[in-house]
């Protein structure tokens, strides 16, 4: 599962024998966000990197949408990283959504068969919708071996990990753009501004949430929601021109980009994609600047990190 040629045949395989005006492509199993999906067990090989999740794509075309259902998937870098690949691209903030996924097939191809000529956006913001009502179906219904109680359990624990976007991916240069002349500001604000960044930092949108005491939240709230971060920007540097506008340049763009958003109540911030954003030098993963992403070589955020949290 690790190897992007086992990737590459399926698309190569599925292409050929089942030829289709357009492709959905779904991936299961876990996420890391900008570290990849798609765990190998057996061969001990790690997984997908972003990187060869776009290799394996640009080999065979692409496809009009792909769907992440892992955990984390729902990462500005990871959405950067296949911005050439596909033209919506799904994934959750937080938690996972493989639960919701569970009918989407059947819902799908209806939605298909009355709807031939439907566009991608409005597919891609179809696919949120149904997600939304089989999140309430999947609770709602009998299954073999599913007590309520359980019922009720899996119903409060994916309500507090649900925040799943759908974004056109023909906005992410302009996001890239936007990041990049955000983070050479903020970096100029260094040390002087130190602690107003914190204090955003602090206040934004970030996963998990503090309630989750189950993890350590140090290495757990490593990424924050990058539209609430602008929103953020924007309101503490009253007084600073061009962060302002940087935020608010930043704001439009993103707000172009997302096409449908479906998060709980607890994460009330979380409408976009997260972008990685550790709160101290001592779990910073140096693994960020060396998985080759696209999102860090075209953009100044990674040396603002390096300056922030030195």
């Amino acid at each position: 599962m690790s190897d992007y040629s086992t990737l590459k045949d399926f698309l190569v395989y599925g292409k050929k024998n089942f030829p289709a005006e357009r492709y959905l492509l779904s991936i299961g199993n876990h996420g890391g966000g900008w570290k990849g999906a798609c765990f190998d067990h057996t061969n001990s090989d790690g997984f997908l990197t972003m990187d060869e999740f776009q290799k394996a794509l640009d080999e065979v075309g692409g496809v009009d949408i792909i769907c992440f259902t892992p955990c984390s998937m729902g990462a500005l870098e990871s959405a950067y990283e296949l911005r050439n690949c596909t033209d919506i691209y799904i994934g959750n903030e937080a938690g996972g959504d493989y639960s919701f996924w569970r009918f989407m097939t059947g819902d799908l191809c209806t939605l298909l068969n009355e709807n031939p000529d439907i566009s991608n956006v409005d597919l891609g913001k179809n696919i949120i919708r149904l997600m939304k009502k089989n999140f309430i179906d999947i609770f709602l219904q009998e299954y073999p071996g599913v007590s309520r109680e359980m019922r009720i359990q899996c119903f409060k624990w994916f309500r507090v990990l649900i925040s799943t976007n759908a974004v056109d991916t023909s906005n992410m240069e302009q996001i890239g753009k936007s990041v990049d002349q955000l983070a050479r500001d903020l970096s100029l604000e260094i040390p002087n501004k130190s602690f107003r960044i914190k204090m955003i930092r602090i206040l934004t949108q970030s996963f998990y949430p503090k309630f989750f005491k189950l993890y350590d939240e140090d290495i757990i709230c490593d990424k924050i929601d990058i539209l609430d971060f602008a929103k953020k920007c924007h309101t503490f540097f009253f007084f600073d021109k061009e962060i302002r506008s940087d935020a608010r340049e930043l704001m439009n763009n993103i707000n172009n980009a997302v096409i449908a958003t479906f998060h709980s109540i607890y994460l009330p911030q979380a409408r976009s994609l997260t972008i990685y954003f550790p709160s101290k030098i001592n779990v910073y993963n140096s693994s960020y600047t060396t998985v080759d992403l696209d999102f860090v070589k075209d953009t100044y955020w990674d040396e603002f990190l390096g300056l922030y949290l030195n």
